[in-house]
């Protein structure tokens, strides 16, 4: 069984009960790099980058996770307008169009996860 741990505003994946065993495995300092920056990018450590990864676990980027949240409140303040009943109707059928290409938008982004 596995459980999710907090640990240095990370989350790491923990075998319940069972010891981590360091791998170690041999890459060119370019790879190093790579790695590096990839994992910075998605927010983790290396290791905890390379384990999703060989695991074909989800890593998201933390642009990923900020532009679902601003896309997130986007939509919902347009629905707040729409649900408004002072606005013209060509007006609210404009923003429900828009508003239905946000929730697309968040859909693609949210399933390439």
């Amino acid at each position: 069984m596995n459980e999710l741990h907090h640990e240095n505003g990370k989350f790491a994946k923990k075998a319940i009960g069972q010891p981590l065993i360091p791998v170690t495995f041999r890459v060119s300092p370019t790879e190093r790099q790579q790695l590096s920056d990839q994992a910075q990018a998605a927010g983790l450590s290396v290791s905890e980058y390379i384990r999703r990864r060989a695991l074909g676990l989800t890593v998201v980027s933390r642009s990923d996770l900020t532009l679902l949240n601003e896309l997130r409140r986007q939509g919902g303040l347009l629905k707040h307008y729409i649900l408004a009943d002072d606005h013209q109707h060509a007006l609210r059928r404009e923003a429900a169009q828009t508003l239905a290409e946000i929730q697309e938008a968040i859909r693609r982004i949210a399933h390439d996860r």
